[in-house]
């Protein structure tokens, strides 16, 4: 845990405040058609069975802004974390930021096994997102797990998983698509990379649906690339490159997406890419893939 990030019932006192800590603009959500609530929580969207890790629209830390106050933490694995890894004494500074805002640093004024403390004060700008959209044909749910923390750590915020011929439909009601698996697995990722913004995890069950209605929407505002089924046989990573361009990457299941799949992306856009001779397992592609848009 690189970074203790603050929640909204962590403030025992809270101030906005005008300052100068920080030139440059401020970091905004996407604009996508998200809810506008301010919240934590996970909440239901318009497909059944779905649900968004953090579906919120936040206009983004100011760039002069501060937030001072007080913060409480009861919870037993950051109080732990502070207590027994940190070892956090009264007088000691830890690093912190609150979710989907600014980063700072906050002076422990109390401390025990059982609760912290903090007085706070924020005003750094969370770090760029990632261009990088990433729509992911569901994979086994341990390999999901790991694929999204590796996609949080690189600074991708928006994910959208849909199925395919590939995927089980019984693989939909695993646990680790559950929305407290989910934020749980996005907190972890932006503790380890020094980051706040939660990103945004839409689950599409009905594939069909989502490639009627959102994919073109997404392909209007970005370019599209897809890993292709069989390597070698498209272009090669030359179309992958460090790039702030928004770019929506497609990444089918272990067994891939079948042919007529395939046709039916590159005929909304997508730009078949490949590793060449090597066939690499989902986490492996996605995080070379976005590593090296982003990196």
């Amino acid at each position: 845990m690189n970074l203790i990030l603050l929640r909204g019932g962590d403030w025992v006192e809270r101030t906005d405040e005008e300052g100068d800590d920080q030139g440059g603009p401020a970091v905004t959500a996407d604009a996508a058609p998200l809810s506008d609530a301010r919240s934590s929580a996970s909440e239901a969207n318009s497909e059944p069975g779905g649900v968004c890790a953090s579906t919120i629209q936040v206009a983004g830390p100011q760039a002069e802004s501060v937030v001072v106050g007080v913060a409480l933490l009861t919870d037993e694995r950051r109080v732990t974390h502070i207590h027994t890894v940190i070892k956090a004494a009264v007088g000691d500074t830890l690093k912190v930021g609150e979710v989907d805002g600014l980063m700072g640093t906050a002076v422990v004024l109390a401390g025990s096994h059982e609760s912290y403390r903090l007085r706070v004060r924020l005003s750094v700008l969370p770090p760029p997102p990632s261009p990088v959209t990433l729509v992911l044909a569901l994979p086994e749910r341990t390999v999901f797990t790991q694929v999204l923390h590796q996609v949080t750590v690189l600074g991708v915020k928006r994910v959208y998983v849909i199925g395919a011929a590939a995927v089980p439909a019984s693989e939909w009601g695993a646990h680790q698509l559950q929305r407290e698996a989910i934020a749980e697995t996005l907190t972890l990722g932006l503790e380890q990379t020094i980051d706040t913004t939660m990103p945004r995890v839409y689950l599409r069950q009905d594939t069909a649906r989502f490639v009627r209605s959102e994919l073109p929407e997404l392909l209007a505002e970005s370019r599209g690339l897809m890993l292709a089924r069989q390597p070698g046989e498209t272009v090669q990573l030359d179309e992958c490159h460090k790039t702030t361009e928004p770019t929506t990457l497609l990444v089918g299941p272990l067994a891939n997406f079948t042919e007529v799949e395939e046709q039916r992306f590159q005929e909304l856009g997508f730009k078949p890419v490949s590793f060449g001779p090597r066939a690499l397992q989902v986490t492996a592609a996605v995080h070379a893939l976005v590593g090296r848009m982003t990196l």
